[in-house]
């Protein structure tokens, strides 16, 4: 993988228990302030300097085991309270005289950002871990598993209010009571989650792509977000020597010996002293295995660590553009890397793991009563295929779907009992239409003009590749017929009325978490869909139709076991 390409953000919630993280951080921090006496004048700047550096330590020890930069910003309002690094402690003149220092002591690698005016394109500064500072990693023996993760939502944004741009609004008097009900709400459904055990049991048939796997082994489990609990491939060796258990691992002519495995120090050494072994560790296992399959499927071009004339690219696996990064306007294939495969196809046949973040929080959009759905928990972006896969407290799981979700509840608001499959007259028995009028109607729904109608319908369906004539007739004709079959609602679309419709569903998902919380059973939402341990199945539907009822003006809503 290029060194730049796929940068890792700055992230200020990583959090690590592990003794030798704090051990080198101590070290770096004594060897600081004596290039930046500023770090150390009290007993309050020297905690604050010692948790930022903690901080920027281990996100360059999580890029350095992904073979990656650590991208950060060097402007100022990046660091204010309502922006990206808004922490108390993580302050611009901190953050950036401890990034200096530490080039300084020969620790870091820096890349400066820059704005080319001409192409307008802007990016940020990057930095990296020296191999004077990869030496102290070895040295301190930073390769475990589990010594980082993530910390959990500060009480302040467990509901935030944003504007369109992102930015971060405050709560006006009058709806701050509301808020902190919600607060509340969510910090107990938060406690609660956390006491469960939230696994996957991927199986070899199940279908996966090269840029999931990605989002698993490099960006998940590198964060501490999740723990990998199995993970077999073809290349998977075990040795038993002496009655000891050792593993390691072939990748091209190489072989790897997995120096955190099982077995004794004696036998490992035993090993490496035939000099047919390179010494190795899990999470390094993981890494060179996913690079080897993104290598194959040519997800990116080598960029020259040394150029930094070369554009640098952002984080190109943000978790919410995992499933957007997709093939041209013109095109209806998927990209190599996004096709779903077995999971055998890529040489995998064990890979399970847990989750350590189902945390949530809310969003609403300019208003309090426009948007408001829960966000935070991974599992909410995996695909579907995945999430068969999910044990929570190790048993096996089971989805109920509220069934065409937002067209029933328009229908709703229009006091019409609405029970047929909404898509059965569009397609006139022509099945491959299907996908294509779900993505009209959910468009439609959500767009606020005809314009941008027609444009996010293009996107969606080049972005699944779905054969369908791209042109604007073609697109206009389907969002007249959905006006035409659907006309009692028809009035909703193209009207921006998504962010109301998310509102009422967020209420209907609160009053199921709130009910679920109550009665002692662990509930992990998607949006319109909520998976339960199976036994739960039942009560599960009862209180959906109850929370619906209690939104939607009594309607009963139609429920579809997704699995």
């Amino acid at each position: 993988m290029p060194f730049f390409e796929n940068a890792i953000e700055l992230d200020t919630y990583l959090i690590s228990e592990y003794p030798q993280v704090k051990t080198l951080a101590d070290r770096l921090f004594q060897e600081l302030i004596e290039v930046d006496k500023r770090r150390g004048t009290t007993k309050r700047e020297e905690y604050r300097s010692k948790e930022t550096l903690k901080i920027i330590l281990i996100n360059l020890i999580v890029a350095n085991d992904m073979g990656v930069a650590v991208r950060y910003s060097r402007r100022p309002s990046r660091y204010t309270r309502n922006s990206r690094y808004g922490r108390i402690h993580f302050t611009y003149n901190r953050v950036i005289s401890i990034i200096d220092a530490l080039v300084g002591m020969g620790y870091v690698e820096n890349w400066k950002g820059y704005y080319n005016r001409q192409d307008r394109i802007r990016r940020e500064s990057r930095m990296a871990a020296t191999e004077t500072l990869v030496r102290l990693f070895e040295e301190y023996k930073i390769f475990e598993l589990d010594y980082i993760g993530v910390s959990p939502p500060a009480i302040e944004d467990l509901v935030q209010l944003r504007d369109e741009n992102g930015n971060n609004l405050d709560f006006e008097d009058r709806d701050k009571k509301r808020r902190d009900a919600m607060v509340e709400s969510l910090a107990r459904y938060n406690a609660f989650i956390t006491q469960h055990e939230v696994s996957f049991d991927l199986q070899p048939e199940t279908e996966v792509h090269a840029h999931f796997l990605n989002q698993i082994f490099k960006r998940l489990a590198n964060k501490g977000i999740v723990r990998i609990t199995d993970f077999r491939t073809a290349g998977f060796i075990t040795h038993e020597i002496e009655g000891e258990e050792t593993h390691g691992f072939t990748l091209g002519d190489e072989r790897y010996l997995l120096m955190n495995g099982p077995g004794s120090e004696h036998i490992k050494h035993t090993l490496l002293k035939s000099h047919q072994y390179q010494i190795s560790h899990y999470r390094n296992y993981y890494n060179k295995y996913i690079n080897n399959i993104l290598n194959k499927y040519n997800i990116s071009t080598t960029i020259s660590r040394t150029n930094t004339n070369t554009p640098i690219t952002g984080n190109f696996f943000e978790i919410e553009m995992e499933y957007q990064a997709l093939d041209s306007e013109k095109t209806t294939t998927v990209k190599e890397e996004l096709k779903r495969r077995p999971l055998s196809d890529f040489g995998i046949y064990r890979l399970s793991f847990v989750s350590h973040n189902q945390y949530l929080h809310r969003v609403f959009n300019t208003y309090p009563d426009n948007g408001g759905r829960f966000y935070g928990a991974w599992h909410i972006n995996m695909p579907k295929e995945v999430r068969r896969c999910i044990r929570i407290d190790g048993e096996p799981a089971c989805e109920l779907d509220y069934k065409a979700h937002h067209i029933r509840m328009l229908y709703h608001e229009v006091e019409i009992d609405y029970k047929e499959d909404p898509y059965e007259k569009l397609c006139q028995d022509d099945l491959t239409q299907r996908a294509v009028y779900k993505i009209v109607s959910l468009v439609s729904i959500n767009a606020k003009d005809i314009k941008s109608t027609v444009k996010g319908i293009r996107k969606e369906l080049q972005d699944k590749g779905i054969p369908f004539d791209y042109t604007d007739k073609s697109i206009k004709a389907c969002i007249d017929r959905f006006c035409e079959i659907h006309e009692p609602i028809s009035g909703y679309l193209n009207s921006g009325r998504w962010g109301y419709l998310q509102y009422d569903d967020s209420r209907i998902t609160d009053l199921i978490l709130q009910r679920m919380v109550k009665e002692g059973v662990p509930c992990l939402p998607i949006h319109d869909s909520y998976i339960v341990p199976a036994k739960y199945e039942d009560l599960l539907g009862e209180v959906m139709i109850e929370a619906y009822r209690k939104v939607m003006y009594g309607f009963t809503p139609v429920i579809e076991k997704e699995f």
